[in-house]
């Protein structure tokens, strides 16, 4: 009886001492993870940062040549191109 004592005590402080062991690697591999999703996320929001930006900027763009298109005279249009390019 005291045989198979013996083997099972010794079974579960192997299984406790692995356990143990293993907790230091598991804990790496769930941070390295959790920071290449935060990385991840970072590029994908800055891809679709830039892609409102271009099309923000892209609206503005045709908003004024529609606006230099809409004038009646050339004069005019040209004034226009020319206060625009001194705001920016």
């Amino acid at each position: 009886m005291s045989e198979i004592s013996s083997k099972v005590t010794d079974a579960v402080s192997q299984t406790d001492v692995s356990v143990v062991a293993q907790s230091p690697t598991i804990n790496m591999g769930t941070t390295y993870l959790t920071s290449s999703h935060a990385t991840g996320l970072m590029f994908q929001n800055a891809v679709g940062n830039q892609q409102q930006q271009y099309n923000l900027f892209q609206s503005g763009t045709a908003k004024q040549i529609s606006n230099l298109y809409r004038k009646k005279s050339i004069h005019e249009a040209l004034r226009l191109a020319q206060q625009l390019q001194s705001e920016s």
